[in-house]
């Protein structure tokens, strides 16, 4: 059965797990990722872990004040990076993400 691309996010208390299926859903979850991290603050985890979802990853960043505000900056983040280019430092972090993840 084939995973379709996607990006999507798993919030609880103080984190957002960002999560991608593939190499092309994975450039966007690293964006997301820089985009809660450099614009609304939130502090890279530094965890990296396979996605449950397919061959992808899953991203975190933590230090949200509340669930719904962390749902509302996740989202903000994940229509912001439609708006932003794709840089050759995305490229090759996703690349390297799944790199050390799928050998």
């Amino acid at each position: 059965m084939a995973i379709r691309s996607s990006v999507s996010a798993d919030i609880s208390a103080e984190v957002i797990w960002v999560n991608s299926t593939d190499f092309k859903s994975t450039v966007k979850a690293v964006k997301i990722h820089q985009l809660l991290v450099e614009h609304l603050g939130y502090m890279d985890s530094s965890i990296l872990e396979e996605s449950e979802r397919g061959e992808g990853v899953s991203l975190s960043v933590c230090d949200g004040e509340t669930v719904k505000q962390m749902r509302d900056d996740y989202a903000w983040a994940k229509a912001q990076e439609r708006n932003e280019a794709t840089t050759e430092h995305h490229l090759s972090l996703a690349k390297d993400y799944l790199a050390q993840l799928y050998r």
